[in-house]
């Protein structure tokens, strides 16, 4: 008898209720770095620490953004020759 199927909270699809059916059991998620959900069902927050750009001819080309948990940085950017924060 196959036991009853569930739409699963920590991998997103339908599997038998059972921890070690679950896909996402035993996997590292890649946005938290935390065990048994994946990226796309994870639910925790994260906030930016870490902000580095390129620039050419005084314009910002890319931004890249580290993030981690419990942390905020703002930066001041001129935005038409006006500081903005963000």
């Amino acid at each position: 008898m196959e036991s009853k199927k569930i739409s699963c909270k920590f991998c997103g699809y339908e599997h038998p209720l059972k921890k070690q059916k679950c896909p996402a059991w035993g996997k590292t998620c890649k946005k938290c770095k935390q065990k048994n959900h994946f990226a796309k069902k994870c639910s925790r927050r994260t906030t930016v620490y870490n902000i580095e750009s390129e620039e050419e001819l005084e314009e910002i080309n890319v931004v890249r953004i580290q993030a981690v948990k419990d942390r905020a940085v703002f930066a001041k950017m001129l935005v038409k020759l006006q500081p903005v924060r963000f």
